[in-house]
C-alpha cells in the first residue's frame, strides 16, 4: 500500500482524491456504478480546479436504469447510453491518478471502495492507495452528533447542501468541504498530525463488503 510512502507526511502535505459513485441496484445483482465524481485537494488544502471527474457510466444490460430511478435520482437511461462501461471508466480513472501517491476519500468509503475492488483489474493503482472514510473521521471528532450522515455533518458545520444532492459531483464537493473542516478540527486537537495517525483512526481496508446505510 502507498501509505508507507505517505505515513510520516503532515495531513496538509498530502494530496486527497475525494470521490463518489452513484449506483443502480437490481434484485439478485450487486450495485453497478452509473456516475463517478471526483475532485482533488492539493496541499495545503486547496480544491484543484484543474482536476474534475464528472462521468456517466453505462451499467450492464441486466441492471438498467428504471423510470422510477430516473425520477428519484435524476439520472436517465439516455444519460448513460453509449457511455463507457465500468471497466473502461475505471481504467481511465486509474490512469489519471498515476502521477503521484494520493489518499482516496469518500463518505461511507467502504461502499465506494467495494465497487473499485469488484473491478480491481481496471484500477490496480487506485487500490494501492490509502483510503479514508469521512464517516469514521466524523464519528471520532464529533461523537456527540446523533447522525454522521453527510447531511448531518454538513449541517453541523453550517454548510449549504447542493441543489442536486445525491448526484456524484455535487456530493463530492460537499464531502470536500466536510473533509477540510474535519482536518482543521483534527489540527486543533492533536499535536501528532501525521497521515499515519489519521489513517489509524479513519482509514479502511479496501475490499469491504458493500453497505449502504443512511449515511447520505
Amino acid at each position: 500500500m502507498t501509505l508507507s510512502l505517505l505515513e510520516h507526511q503532515h495531513i496538509t502535505d498530502v494530496t486527497y482524491i475525494v470521490f463518489d459513485f452513484e449506483t443502480v441496484t437490481h434484485k439478485g445483482f450487486p450495485p453497478e456504478p452509473v456516475e463517478l465524481g471526483a475532485l482533488r485537494i492539493a496541499p495545503p488544502g486547496r480544491v484543484d480546479a484543474d482536476f474534475v471527474v464528472d462521468w456517466f457510466i453505462q451499467p450492464p444490460a441486466h441492471t438498467p436504469i428504471t423510470p422510477q430511478y430516473a425520477v428519484n435520482w435524476g439520472i436517465r437511461p439516455q444519460d448513460v447510453a453509449g457511455k463507457p462501461l465500468a471497466p473502461a471508466a475505471l481504467t481511465a480513472f486509474d490512469a489519471l491518478l498515476q502521477d503521484q501517491p494520493h489518499v482516496m476519500v469518500a463518505h461511507n468509503a467502504p461502499y465506494d471502495a467495494s465497487l473499485l475492488q469488484r473491478y480491481a483489474e481496471a484500477c490496480p493503482h487506485i487500490l494501492q492507495q490509502p483510503f479514508v472514510d469521512t464517516v469514521k473521521l466524523a464519528r471520532h471528532l464529533l461523537p456527540a452528533l446523533r447522525s454522521h450522515s453527510l447531511d448531518a455533518v454538513a449541517e453541523h458545520f453550517s454548510l449549504s447542501l447542493p441543489l442536486h444532492r445525491h448526484r456524484a459531483l455535487p456530493d463530492v464537493r460537499l464531502t470536500c468541504d466536510v473533509l477540510l473542516r474535519l482536518l482543521a478540527l483534527w489540527r486543533e486537537r492533536y499535536a501528532d498530525q501525521r497521515l499515519r495517525i489519521l489513517h489509524q483512526v479513519a482509514g479502511i481496508s479496501v475490499g469491504t463488503e458493500p453497505m449502504q446505510p443512511s449515511l447520505f
